[in-house]
């Protein structure tokens, strides 16, 4: 058996699944988007935790140590903005006549977020944020072509991950790259 490190190579799925649900003793979630690559597939992403470690020392020693898990900040690049993303994350409304409109007085929705990660060892992850929301809409650019040469703009999501509101589970990895049917649950060791 090797030691060789497990180094992420590129991410190869980004996906989520509304939250239908939620009570104090479970969380209901819809079927799984993933976006389509030459639509709104993931190009980075990066996840910050929110929280700290709290220590108590005692005759000059660590005695305690507790983590304050508030879950993460996520910064995820996509290839486009689409419908789905502007209803389903954003709580916009899609008028008839095609035009988005905020709808300004709803929660913003809440989704559980998949990122698919293929790595050095050809195995990979896939992590689960339970529950996640949107903190910031996207900025909207654009840029003029100047010389022939342009570049292009992508979407740029700020995206919550807390605790679930049932269990305190924020993140759940498994092995694998894998394009999920339904959310799944950790099976606890007793």
């Amino acid at each position: 058996m090797s030691n060789q490190a497990k180094i992420k190579t590129k991410l190869v799925a980004v996906g989520y699944a509304p939250i239908l649900s939620e009570t104090k003793d479970k969380t209901t979630y819809g079927n799984p988007v993933y976006f389509a690559a030459a639509e709104a597939g993931g190009r980075e992403y990066s996840i910050s935790p929110v929280g700290e470690v709290k220590k108590v020392s005692a005759n000059s020693q660590q005695v305690y140590a507790c983590e304050q898990n508030g879950g993460y900040d996520i910064t995820l690049t996509l290839l486009a903005v689409i419908d789905d993303i502007e209803k389903n994350w954003l709580g916009k409304t899609i008028a008839k006549n095609g035009v988005l409109e905020i709808n300004n007085n709803v929660e913003l929705p809440k989704f559980a977020l998949i990122l698919s990660d293929q790595s050095t060892d050809n195995i990979g992850k896939t992590e689960i944020l339970y529950r996640c929301s949107v903190s910031a809409r996207p900025s909207t650019n654009g840029a003029t072509e100047e010389d022939g040469t342009f570049e292009f703009q992508f979407p740029e999501y700020s995206i919550s991950a807390t605790p679930r509101i049932n269990d305190n589970y924020v993140k759940f990895t498994i092995p694998g790259v894998a394009e999920l049917s339904t959310i799944p649950e950790p099976i606890l060791n007793e």
